[in-house]
């Protein structure tokens, strides 16, 4: 673990000098947002029991418990019949078919005797379907197909974040903690935008930072059954479109949706540090997002090669106890600060 830093401020322009430019999923339909906005979307509950229709920082002092949270004041939340978007709107960006988002992203630094650490904080209001990759064997050969999964794994609330680390000595950038998931993976030189600014691209639905276009399998949900079609199961990241299966594409459909908060004056870019505005909801003990959002309905997956679909869809409905319990229910997080993320979380 790191020394304990120093409360010293950081230049605005070298926090806008290497914000990451994010790249989001095209398919993505769950984006960014404020927090602000956020808040007119949601009630503060305690037990199931509305306690405020209305949310702002007088609100989350008068109720900061750990037992309380926030949730959609509709109380609806996407599922394969209704996949609405959440979060900030997509809108046409500065190239032709590229999208791109208003959103902020919020800065938290952390000075060191040796480094400076600037964390960069993503928030979106909802984490869609779990996203999955199998292998459907076809004669000799086996086919790999993405696809998305109504309605595991959703929950509402995402934060998400990267860590850049400069020496104190001159500002070199020494490499990028990309957040995965609870987890940070440690990126010495990672791929760059201008010199300075890190690439990032966000996870399909799931939101995971990464530093290239793939597709990372995480849980190994089914194992070879020895029957055909389908070989075996994967939860899993992406972050790129190629084969992959959708319920309903966003609409318009770009092909590529860029985030870049450090472009003009960074407007985009809200420093946390001795922030009052944004004091109440970073201290909230409670949770963004229901504490356990029902996804145990199984929906039929979409279209897949060799009907494999209704082989998936069966055998989920059947051998229900083989699947992960987290995928069964979505867990509203806590704020950044409450998550530990002020304590050194990355080493």
């Amino acid at each position: 673990m790191p020394a304990q830093f120093s409360p010293q401020r950081i230049d605005p322009a070298l926090i806008q000098r290497f914000a990451p430019k994010i790249y989001l999923h095209p398919y993505d339909k769950n984006h960014p947002d404020s927090v602000e906005n956020y808040f007119t979307k949601v009630f503060l509950k305690k037990d199931g029991v509305v306690l405020a229709t209305k949310v702002d920082a007088e609100t989350l002092c008068r109720y900061n418990e750990e037992a309380c949270y926030l949730e959609f004041a509709s109380g609806e939340f996407p599922t394969a019949e209704n996949d609405f978007e959440t979060g900030a709107p997509i809108v046409p960006g500065d190239k032709p078919h590229v999208g791109t988002t208003t959103a902020p992203v919020y800065v938290k630094t952390f000075t060191y005797p040796t480094h400076i650490d600037i964390k960069y904080i993503f928030f979106h209001p909802f984490q869609g379907f779990q996203t999955f990759r199998t292998g459907i064997l076809r004669g000799f050969s086996t086919k790999k197909r993405n696809f998305e999964w109504a309605r595991f794994g959703r929950h509402e609330g995402d934060w998400e974040h990267i860590t850049v680390r400069l020496n104190a000595a001159d500002l070199r950038l020494r490499g990028v903690f990309y957040g995965q998931h609870g987890d940070s993976v440690w990126v010495e030189q990672p791929p760059l935008v201008d010199e300075t600014h890190p690439v990032v691209l966000s996870a399909l639905n799931v939101h995971a930072s990464y530093w290239t276009a793939d597709t990372f399998t995480k849980d190994h949900v089914l194992h070879p059954p020895g029957l055909l079609p389908v070989g075996w199961l994967k939860a899993s990241d992406t972050t790129v479109s190629d084969g992959l299966v959708v319920y309903h594409p966003p609409q318009p459909l770009y092909t590529a949706v860029e985030w870049t908060p450090y472009k003009g004056s960074g407007q985009q870019l809200i420093n946390l540090d001795d922030n009052a505005a944004a004091a109440a909801w970073l201290d909230f003990k409670g949770r963004w997002g229901p504490p356990k959002l029902d996804n145990t309905h199984i929906d039929r997956p979409p279209k897949l090669p060799e009907n494999a679909e209704n082989y998936l869809f069966d055998w989920a409905k059947i051998l229900r106890f083989k699947i992960p319990e987290k995928f069964f229910y979505g867990e509203g997080p806590r704020s950044p600060k409450e998550q530990g993320w002020w304590n050194a979380k990355e080493p």
